[in-house]
């Protein structure tokens, strides 16, 4: 019984939506507005794309995104947002 509980905390460490993300860019049907709208905290990686592929209105609304979420009170943050640098974003 704590085995299941030890995997279901081991796995909640991983970032799947990255992962799925990640997988996703390199397949030709690449679907931008579903990865922005359904899956969450891959705005990092969907920057990084957007800046590749000189997509403006993609990195328009990541950026507002990522700003409204680094605006909210303290209590509201969430750290994943405040590590994303949107000044000088690193291209991967």
């Amino acid at each position: 019984m704590w085995a299941c509980y030890g995997l279901i905390l081991v796995c909640s460490y991983v970032n799947w939506d990255r992962i799925i993300t990640d997988n996703n860019i390199k397949r030709n049907d690449f679907e931008t507005d579903y990865h922005l709208v359904a899956i969450n905290y891959n705005e990092r990686i969907l920057l990084d794309y957007a800046i590749k592929t000189g997509n403006s209105a993609l990195i328009n609304k990541l950026k507002e995104r990522i700003e409204s979420y680094q605006k909210k009170t303290f209590l509201s943050k969430i750290l994943y947002y405040e590590t994303i640098n949107i000044e000088n974003p690193e291209i991967k």
